[in-house]
């Protein structure tokens, strides 16, 4: 029922009206022009409307809540300092995930220096190999300062949307904590 009263209220806060110009269908978007000669059929359809209709909208509810989805320095640290406490704490642990994980990453790494000192790699194999090399070497730091800014934007921003427009759940997705 909650989904419903969210489409119909996105439908009623974006004003669309279908016109006929020289032929060519369109749709008015925040007051802009929407063609179907805009759309690439060969493309992938969810992602272009996204870019042409929710984008726009989310654009203009982010500038209008600029300083609640701020974040803030302080915040930061906070995050990396609780990630850094955790992770410490799970590396006490002698049987943790966390000790599982590290040793086949650090395995990982081995196994790609040990690839890397043949003299006889080509070039693009040695560069694809330190990529490589450079993932799991960044999988075994803690979080830092970006993976600290981004959950909190992400998180800001899906918590405002849960906080104004009535509750649901928030989980856990690509983009991080979720309100849906």
């Amino acid at each position: 029922m909650k989904l419903i009263a969210c489409i119909m209220l996105l439908f009623l806060v974006t004003p669309l009206y279908a016109t006929e110009n020289n032929g060519k269908r369109s749709v008015k978007h925040w007051g802009n022009p929407v063609y179907r000669d805009q759309i690439d059929e060969s493309r992938d359809l969810y992602g272009q409307l996204q870019i042409l209709f929710r984008m726009p909208f989310q654009k203009k509810y982010l500038e209008a809540h600029k300083n609640e989805l701020e974040v803030k320095e302080w915040e930061i640290e906070y995050v990396v300092r609780y990630f850094e406490k955790k992770h410490n704490e799970d590396l006490k642990k002698k049987d943790s995930e966390l000790n599982q994980r590290l040793a086949l990453t650090k395995k990982q790494v081995e196994d790609i220096e040990a690839k890397l000192s043949n003299k006889d790699l080509s070039d693009s194999e040695r560069e694809t190999l330190e990529m490589k090399k450079n993932v799991w070497e960044t999988m075994l730091k803690t979080p830092g300062k970006d993976f600290a800014k981004f959950l909190l934007s992400s998180w800001k921003y899906y918590r405002l949307l849960y906080d104004n427009y009535g509750g649901g759940r928030v989980i856990w997705e690509q983009e991080g904590l979720v309100a849906f």
